[in-house]
């Protein structure tokens, strides 16, 4: 049947560049048509559309944008969604809890926990900003591009592309302009720290190491031999 709102819509999306809409498309994604957390141009042309449809999106420009964003979505599937009752049954099937009461005491205790994580990276932020300006460096060109280029390698797996071919020039360029940026901070971190640890005679021992990979295996669910190989291939 046609899309209604609360589906989720799996779409390929072209985008329209040098007079063609552009190949390949980019990887299969799946959007919730839900009005206040999409953009109007989207929601607007994928409500209605059944699998096998192809609509237009034309997006507003931007004030930095030469020409308005213009796709072709191809829609692959429609599904609706459909969401259990939220009781005991529901808490025993999405982990160890025997009442839903339970269920909600664990989500808020995770909640707490991630916004002090964030705190704590906020304040780590504002930490190193003012070192920063207390302590100019001039970083070593070559070792921000390889580790841009590293973190640009990264991201691309991440988003499943294992290399930039496909993707247009403007979204390289901006990719390698966000990543220049992260890199400047993580070397000038990576320079701060070891004199910090020089001065104050800090030193890390195998077992701090052991220690901080056990919190990443558990936080990820990942088993720890295969993040201790995952670090050795990546030189990490």
């Amino acid at each position: 049947r046609p899309s209604k709102v609360g589906d989720a819509v799996r779409v390929e999306l072209k985008r329209w560049r040098d007079g063609a809409w552009q190949e390949p498309p980019m990887p299969s994604q799946e959007i919730v048509l839900d009005e206040e957390n999409l953009r109007p141009e989207m929601f607007v042309a994928l409500l209605g559309a059944s699998a096998g449809e192809e609509r237009e999106i034309a997006f507003a420009s931007q004030e930095s944008e030469a020409a308005p964003l213009k796709f072709l979505a191809k829609v692959l599937e429609v599904k609706e969604r459909v969401l259990p009752a939220i009781d005991d049954e529901l808490a025993k099937d999405v982990g160890e809890f025997d009442t839903l009461d339970s269920l909600k005491e664990d989500i808020r205790k995770r909640i707490a926990e991630t916004r002090e994580r964030d705190e704590e990276k906020r304040l780590e932020g504002v930490l190193l900003d003012k070192l920063r300006e207390k302590n100019p460096l001039e970083l070593p060109q070559k070792i921000v591009d390889r580790q841009a280029q590293m973190m640009s390698e990264q991201l691309l797996g991440m988003m499943g592309r294992g290399s930039p071919n496909g993707m247009d020039a403007d979204a390289i360029d901006k990719l390698m302009e966000s990543s220049k940026a992260a890199a400047s901070n993580i070397v000038y971190q990576h320079f701060l720290s070891k004199e910090i640890a020089r001065l104050g005679a800090l030193e890390v021992t195998e077992a701090d190491v052991e220690e901080e990979l056990g919190k990443m295996a558990a936080a990820t669910g990942m088993p720890l031999p295969k993040i201790k190989a995952r670090m050795a291939e990546e030189s990490r």
